[in-house]
Formats: structure tokens, sequence, C-alpha cells
């Protein structure tokens, strides 16, 4: 197993490490799923092109809304 970390910055993001990027396939403008399943959460690269996030488990103030 090998372990890469990653510092959230200031508006909660992470710079995703570029040997996770490479063995992910992962290029500019592409979207990634977290997957969470206990106390374990892996990320990997979404599959298709459109992306709508599952918001079902989410509070309300955490919901994305879509500007009209």
């Amino acid at each position: 197993m090998l372990r890469f970390d990653a510092k959230l910055n200031s508006r909660n993001q992470i710079t995703i490490p570029e040997i996770v990027r490479e063995k992910l396939g992962l290029l500019p403008g592409d979207t990634v799923s977290f997957l969470i399943e206990g106390s374990v959460i892996s990320v990997e690269r979404s599959k298709g092109t459109d992306f709508e996030p599952d918001q079902s488990r989410l509070e309300p103030e955490h919901q994305i809304i879509e500007a009209q």
C-alpha cells in the first residue's frame, strides 16, 4: 500500500498528488468520485462525462444549488 498526503487549503481544496493523477489517468477538467465505506474513503475517476452529485445524504446547507 502506498500513502500520499495532501494539505487542505483555506478554500477547503486539495491538490491530487501527481502520481495519483497518473494512476487514475486524470486530466484537467476530469471529475473524481469519493467512495465511502465505513471509515475508509477511496477516490476514483468518475465514469462517463455527465456528472451529477448525489445529494440525497447531504444536509440542506451543504447541497449544491444550480443558478437559474
